[in-house]
């Protein structure tokens, strides 16, 4: 019996060796399909991609949709009807894109059991869109071309979260496979589609009905724009240091998030701070050990109107990701 078992186990290690060469080339090939595909640029060096598309038609179905925007861009074969861009490579080659410049998959927002909603966790990135109009390049953040339905305030700029894509069995082959190469959407406004490879990052992205187009910005329909991904920021400076926390209490709606920002930015530190939809604050800090160590004691107590009952902090490692320090929605 045990002579039974190591001999499957001696068949298991022999065929992932006899495997990993053309594992290893599988991974080489798409690295080269990367850098290769048509409409699409990889540039380690600067931690950008470049991927070429258009503007896509706005308003299919006005009756039904109201405007509402689900992506912002998409391939050919997604839902190209509620994304603000349509792009020409295939999304394997993007993907493939995404891994070329170093960035691993993360986790997709999801709904618990509990009720609790959980935001995306991965690489943060900037999100630009270059094109030309009337001999003039402009370039812009993807949010400026997003606005809120109610308030018509255009989307708040940030890091946006890339998740790399849920893997899922394909229909057609029953084999695994990264669900985006199937659904064909890369940037989701919303937290419902895991299958994206970038997700908004914004607690307020649970509104499916909240995104319309801003067309006062937006490039007529069909015009050639260059979408670019970007991982941000410079090499932490030596001697930096990182906390994420989350504080808990009469924390919304009683200014923590500007009494945050103002210390923070009083103390040189560089990150972010915003609402979580359990009613907590959720704030990441970066940069002199002794500033940090002033904004946790201040975060304990927060302005007048706050009543602070716990904070939790969780060190982390400085990434040199933000230039200051912002309030996301």
């Amino acid at each position: 019996m045990n002579q039974d078992k190591h001999n499957i186990a001696l068949s298991q290690r022999l065929r992932w060796i006899v495997c990993l060469p053309a594992t290893l080339a599988m991974v080489a090939a798409c690295t080269r399909a990367a850098a290769n595909a048509e409409g699409l640029r990889v540039f380690p060096d600067q931690r950008r991609i470049e991927i070429a598309g258009k503007v896509a038609k706005q308003d299919i179905y006005a009756r039904e949709l109201k405007g509402v925007l689900e992506y912002a861009a998409t391939c050919e074969g997604g839902k190209t009807y509620e994304s603000l861009f349509i792009l020409q490579p295939k999304p394997e080659d993007i993907l493939a894109a995404c891994r070329q410049l170093g960035l691993a998959r993360g986790k997709p927002a999801a709904d618990l059991p509990d009720g609790r909603h959980i935001l995306p966790e991965g690489q943060g990135l900037v999100l630009w869109v270059r094109w030309n109009d009337g001999g003039k390049e402009q370039v812009r953040r993807v949010e400026d071309f997003v606005k809120d339905a109610a308030t018509t305030e255009t989307m708040p700029h940030c890091l946006w979260t890339y998740i790399g894509s849920e893997e899922v069995e394909d229909p057609a082959t029953g084999r695994r496979v990264p669900q985006v190469a199937i659904v064909k959407n890369i940037i989701s406004l919303h937290h419902q589609d895991p299958g994206v490879l970038i997700q908004n990052p914004l607690a307020s992205a649970t509104d499916q009905s909240k995104h319309h187009a801003n067309k006062a910005l937006l490039p007529r329909e069909g015009t050639s724009i260059t979408l670019i991904i970007e991982i941000p920021g410079k090499a932490a400076p030596a001697g930096a240091a990182a906390f994420r926390a989350f504080v808990s209490g009469r924390v919304q709606g009683v200014g923590f998030r500007n009494f945050v920002q103002l210390r923070a930015r009083q103390w040189e530190l560089s990150g972010w701070v915003k609402n979580l939809p359990d009613g907590r604050v959720e704030l990441v800090a970066e940069g002199d050990q002794k500033a940090l160590a002033e904004l946790e004691k201040a975060i304990r107590t927060g302005p007048r109107a706050a009543k602070v009952t716990h904070v939790e902090i969780k060190p982390e490692k400085p990434t040199g990701l933000f230039d200051r320090f912002d309030i996301l929605d």
